[in-house]
């Protein structure tokens, strides 16, 4: 093992490597040309967890230049720079900001049930202090409907699906083959449509012949069923 990490091999393949090794020992054992022992200790690998890559900024001038209302615009933003789900900035109320520290206070996680802080930038903020001057400041709810309740989820979903051309659903197929790629998952058609459809809200939802299509055009189709080495 120390020999292929000085060679430069990667924790998965050394994982990979590992496993294959034990399934072989396994099948000696059973076949009684080899002692269990070796699989009473075995090596563990510990891999590096992967962390998602952030949105390009040439990609989020471009959403936010399309959105046209001061309230979209602000919850866009908290989006991209406090990481909260769409839940928790639903039921965000007026007391959990505070714009001058520039943070919100999130007492129960929808994940987690345990509470958090999340901070936004400058410019979530400015968004913010528009987004203030003009709703209505009787209701509790930052981001309010028509009467005094939160915002509910497919209203919201809605703000996103509006966004979508068709030059930026054939980008968005690209971006999220790269994306599931990157992320060691499943990267075939099926997996690229069920991903623009939850969370990238795209709309129109584009076919498998489709999405091939478009994948084909970029030169990032693979022989294996969604795999890419």
């Amino acid at each position: 093992m120390q020999f292929e990490q000085d060679r430069g091999m990667s924790a998965a393949t050394l994982y990979t490597r590992l496993v294959s090794l034990y399934a072989f020992i396994r099948f000696l054992a059973d076949e009684g040309m080899m002692s269990r022992e070796l699989l009473k200790r075995k090596i563990h690998i510990k891999q590096p967890i992967k962390l998602p890559k952030s949105i390009e900024s040439d990609d989020e001038d471009r959403i936010l230049a399309q959105i046209d209302k001061v309230r979209d615009k602000a919850m866009i933003l908290l989006l991209l720079r406090t990481g909260m789900r769409i839940g928790e900035l639903l039921k965000t109320k007026m007391q959990d900001i505070s714009l001058e520290g520039q943070l919100i206070r999130i007492y129960e996680s929808e994940k987690t049930g345990t509470g958090r802080v999340v901070f936004f930038s400058n410019d979530a903020a400015e968004a913010l202090y528009q987004w203030l001057m003009k709703r209505d400041y009787w209701k509790k709810h930052f981001f309010h409907g028509p009467r005094d309740k939160a915002i509910s989820y497919e209203p919201d979903r809605a703000i996103l699906k509006n966004m979508w051309t068709k030059q930026d659903i054939q980008e968005g197929v690209t971006f999220v083959r790269l994306e599931l790629y990157n992320r060691d998952l499943p990267c075939g058609a099926k997996a690229i449509q069920k991903r623009l459809k939850d969370p990238y809200c795209v709309n129109p939802l584009q076919s498998l012949r489709t999405i091939n299509r478009i994948l084909s055009r970029c030169g990032l189709t693979h022989k294996k069923k969604g795999f890419y080495e």
